[in-house]
């Protein structure tokens, strides 16, 4: 997974912690990062608020961590229950679900465009 495109990811997922969260995912990063006598709210941006959801990490502070450090992180924030909808998926699982989608048109579990354009008449007004 490309460098850059980590970082970008775990901003998604650092933009939708609650406070509390966000307190222990900064104490992990600072055990990562920390130099002695570095305080935790010396990783935030100047003058950032933890009550605010999109807040970000300073980008210097992640650009100090590894590739698996960012990978741990990202397995921290997905075990509070937090995912990001856009996560990409490995090719192999790509191929996959086209594998899968493939064989369901196969058997005919598929609608017609004509059946679509019905179907979405009731969607509008219910009936």
């Amino acid at each position: 997974m490309e460098a850059s495109y980590l970082s970008n990811e775990l901003n998604q997922y650092l933009a939708q912690l609650t406070a509390g969260q966000r307190e222990s995912v900064i104490a992990v990063i600072g055990s990562f990062t920390r130099q002695p006598g570095t305080s935790e709210r010396q990783l935030e941006e100047p003058d950032a608020s933890y009550t605010t959801r999109a807040e970000k990490l300073s980008p210097e502070i992640l650009q100090l961590l590894t590739w698996e450090q960012k990978e741990a992180l990202i397995s921290l924030i997905e075990s509070f229950g937090i995912d990001i909808s856009n996560k990409r998926i490995s090719i192999e699982q790509y191929n996959k679900e086209i594998d899968e989608a493939m064989a369901r048109m196969d058997a005919g579990e598929f609608y017609t465009q004509e059946q679509v354009v019905e179907m979405s008449k009731t969607w509008v007004n219910g009936k």
